[in-house]
């Protein structure tokens, strides 16, 4: 099952999802930057999908706010889970 979006639009999707997350739990920019150890332009950047979020922040990212669920975020991007 191939990805059915561009790198510009996942960029734009997680981002959104991440935004969503963190608004959800209450947070601020700022507040999320310093609990993964960015700045909180970062966190602007990955939200407005200006810049793609790395695996190591993604995962920083989903141990931090409860409601981040990376499987769930793969299943919207249409991407298949590995069996």
């Amino acid at each position: 099952m191939p990805l059915n979006h561009t790198p510009s639009e996942v960029n734009l999707m997680v981002g959104q999802y991440l935004a969503d997350r963190r608004r959800a739990a209450g947070l601020s920019q700022e507040e999320l930057a310093d609990l993964v150890g960015v700045r909180q332009t970062a966190v602007s950047r990955w939200e407005s999908g200006q810049r793609a979020i790395t695996v190591y922040y993604l995962a920083r990212v989903s141990s931090v706010l409860p409601t981040c669920n990376i499987a769930a975020l793969w299943e919207d991007l249409g991407i298949p889970r590995c069996e």
